[in-house]
């Protein structure tokens, strides 16, 4: 008997269902809440979402307590709050929906994707590591070119031969 069993199991143990459920939802809030997974993993973790969304939406300090006991990690509660909750205030539930995409080649299982219904209004501004370092190095290779030589060389040439040409 499953008397208050709740849930899919997923075939996992409950260490491993607890990790995949964290990872989903953080996924979800990371990547301005779209994520592409299977139809049960997204069944599954679908009510865990909507309840952050809506502690999220409420804002006071049990909800980001709530939110941290999760996440551990303050500043990706905050910023949780800020996007999600801001947006949801008004909004009383049915915050996600399941679009089915296709079905995976190797094992034919349905791939959905888990995303807000109302899409978000502001967007992220921060870049990941790898973004910014692919910013930087745009930046200095931009720089370079303006310069023309990393000594200068370039550019005191190109100065007296439109001096040259003047006279």
């Amino acid at each position: 008997m499953r008397h208050r069993g709740f849930g899919k199991k997923l075939s996992r143990d409950y260490d491993h269902r607890r990790a995949l459920f964290k990872n989903l939802a953080r996924a979800f809030f990371s990547n301005q809440g779209k994520i592409k997974t299977t139809l049960a993993k997204a069944k599954a973790v679908q009510p865990l979402i909507e309840r952050m969304i809506s502690k999220a939406a409420k804002g006071d300090l049990v909800s980001r307590r709530w939110l941290f006991r999760y996440f551990q990690d303050q500043h990706f509660v905050n910023q949780i709050v800020e996007r999600f909750g801001c947006q949801f205030k008004e909004r009383k539930g049915g915050y996600t929906r399941i679009v089915r995409i296709e079905r995976r080649r190797g094992d034919n299982a349905v791939i959905v994707r888990l995303e807000l219904v109302e899409e978000l209004k502001v967007k992220s501004e921060k870049l990941k590591g790898r973004e910014k370092e692919k910013v930087k190095r745009e930046k200095k290779e931009n720089d370079k070119k303006e310069r023309g030589n990393s000594k200068g060389r370039g550019k005191k040439k190109e100065v007296r031969k439109t001096e040259a040409k003047k006279k």
